[in-house]
């Protein structure tokens, strides 16, 4: 091997010829694992090793969980999750019939304020069991324009109300009621609701996937209407659920020109602002099912029937509640009635009509011809014979 030495320092070159040995090569080796540890260390532990790990940057964002109240800790949105139902109790039908008709009035409307007979407010602040003061303020704030919240906060607000009846009716005001309802109770304590005609293959995974973000049970149950018949504490619980299911969805789900109904039914029948009552309703009704709490009866020929049904069969099993107005201008229709076109159609015609389409027309005819103090008076006389 040939090395070349530099020794510029007395400006001569001169190569030297060494033998090389064994021990040479090996020290030549050692040196340059010396020198590559020495650069490893000095790259890396060279500075100080414990710094201090810089502060997170706070958001001055408002969080949403914040602008939310929970799915899972609050106990005013959640019903306990009991292993058990309680003991169905039957109420006879031999038992004392006692019946009453709540009226809404909410507080910006002046009209409540003619009324002779007593009236009471809601909600009561001060009862945890009734009112959540933040829930209520959030629907205030993001649903007040919605025209059927209070048709729902009612029924919660106002459970102290009414719980010392066995059955409560939650229904629509386009409906007529059939004289069988007098008389019906739910069996197996059920909590019935009428069929519906709102969901598509979309909406029902969309709704199912969202009971998933909201921590909500889900059994795929489908299509209920409006219509509520059951125990006061179950309708409290329903409502409790289906305003926490209306609020999710409102905020969550729901761009603000839909919720303004810019779009008006651009999006129907996939997805509609105008029904978020029943989507709520729903996923409440899934939840509560699937938590083990309540007992359901979707009554597809008891209730929310269509009035425009010419079949004679089910008035005469007498198996239909009630009967609700779909949109349509077949006969009965309450945009045609609503328009007058209605005025000039014979009674006589309808008077021993034996099916829904006859029920309804009759009914709607016979209102025109009482004011509503003789209605009144007609009602409570038949309530005081039955």
């Amino acid at each position: 091997m040939v090395i070349l030495i530099n020794r510029g320092c007395v400006g001569l070159e001169e190569i030297r010829t060494h033998r090389v040995t064994l021990r040479l090569i090996l020290l030549i080796i050692g040196i340059c694992i010396c020198c590559i540890l020495l650069t490893f260390a000095i790259s890396n532990f060279g500075n100080d090793t414990h710094q201090i790990e810089p502060e997170p940057v706070k958001c001055d964002c408002s969080l949403t969980q914040n602008s939310f109240p929970q799915t899972i800790p609050s106990v005013s949105n959640i019903t306990p999750n009991k292993p058990i139902l309680k003991p169905c109790k039957p109420i006879k039908k031999t038992s004392p019939v006692q019946r009453a008709i709540v009226i809404y009035y909410p507080s910006h409307q002046k009209s409540y304020k003619d009324i002779n007979d007593s009236f009471i407010g809601v909600p009561l602040v001060n009862d945890k069991e009734t009112f959540d003061a933040k829930r209520s303020e959030s629907l205030y704030e993001k649903l007040r324009t919605y025209g059927y919240i209070d048709s729902i906060n009612a029924i919660y607000e106002g459970y102290w109300t009414f719980k010392m009846y066995d059955f409560i009716l939650r229904t629509d005001i386009d409906v007529f009621i059939y004289h069988h309802f007098a008389t019906y109770i739910p069996s197996n304590c059920a909590f019935i609701t009428g069929g519906g005609r709102y969901t598509t293959e979309f909406k029902r995974r969309k709704l199912k996937s969202i009971a998933h973000d909201m921590g909500f049970a889900h059994v795929n149950l489908l299509n209920m209407g409006s219509t509520w018949y059951g125990s006061p504490y179950d309708g409290y619980l329903v409502a409790n659920q289906t305003l926490h299911g209306m609020l999710w969805l409102a905020l969550y789900e729901f761009a603000m020109p839909e919720r303004e109904s810019k779009l008006g039914t651009l999006m129907w029948p996939e997805w509609h602002y105008g029904v978020l009552l029943l989507y709520g309703q729903q996923l409440a009704l899934n939840h509560l099912v699937g938590i083990n709490q309540i007992r359901i009866l979707i009554g597809h020929n008891l209730l929310d029937q269509l009035t425009t049904d010419d079949r004679v069969e089910y008035v005469q099993k007498g198996i239909r509640l009630n009967l609700h107005c779909w949109h349509t201008d077949l006969p009965f229709s309450k945009f045609v009635f609503k328009m007058g076109k209605y005025n000039q159609t014979d009674l006589e015609k309808y008077k021993n009509g034996k099916t829904a389409q006859a029920y309804a027309m009759r009914m709607a005819l016979e209102s025109k011809y009482m004011t509503l103090e003789e209605l009144a008076a007609y009602g409570r006389k038949k309530s005081l014979s039955s």
